[in-house]
């Protein structure tokens, strides 16, 4: 549960004019107060910058943010329950990351590239496939009978994989252009990796049994 009430309180305001400080309306800042709708990001820092506090502590988080719940050790969680403060302040460094993704998403939502633009973003990123295609027209045909949607997506997942520094859209991008046969020969690898994995860790355990 966020602080809004807590911090709104210490400074002895009114919802209508906490409301009114930050530029929405009394209902609204009822649903945030009350937990009922999710924070809007630019309101977050806005309300967090007004408290003096940050963003983290503001939404409520006592351990581990969201944000980074499923990047973090179980070592590292441990530390950050340790030590709320530190918690906090990486809490605000993920939320600000999570604000440049989230306006970027916005960004191409009011501003779409065109076909022109991905298809000259795909070819100088891809080059061309061993058939000496262009990486457009290779993607093209391996996506199928897809809209200008699914190329629209794409693109905004390059974009997040930028910010993120991951690399979903080349991985993706990849499996796209193989042949049938070559796809249907990664999904079954795929599907036999958790196999694969328990069997290796095995093995090594059995070796290093035998060692000691």
């Amino acid at each position: 549960m966020n602080r809004l009430k807590e911090l709104r309180q210490e400074k002895k305001l009114t919802q209508q004019e906490l409301a009114n400080e930050i530029g929405v309306t009394k209902r609204t800042y009822i649903y945030w107060e009350k937990g009922e709708r999710q924070i809007k990001t630019d309101k977050a820092k806005q309300l967090a910058d007004f408290f003096g506090v940050p963003v983290g502590y503001l939404l409520g988080y006592s351990s581990i943010p969201p944000l980074l719940e499923n990047q973090l050790s179980e070592e590292e969680k441990e530390e950050l329950r340790k030590n709320p403060q530190l918690a906090n302040e990486l809490s605000d460094l993920a939320w600000q990351k999570y604000t440049v993704k989230m306006n970027a998403i916005e960004n191409k939502k009011h501003k779409p590239a065109s076909i022109t633009e991905i298809q000259n973003r795909l070819n100088s990123r891809y080059g061309t496939n061993v058939h000496g295609d262009s990486a457009f027209l290779a993607f093209s045909v391996g996506a199928g009978d897809h809209d200008y949607e699914f190329l629209r997506w794409f693109d905004g997942l390059l974009d997040i994989d930028s910010i993120d520094g991951t690399n979903t859209a080349d991985l993706l991008y990849k499996y796209i252009i193989l042949d049938d046969d070559s796809k249907r020969i990664i999904t079954e690898l795929i599907e036999k990796l958790p196999q694969i994995k328990a069997d290796s860790i095995l093995v090594t355990n059995h070796n290093d049994d035998e060692t000691n």
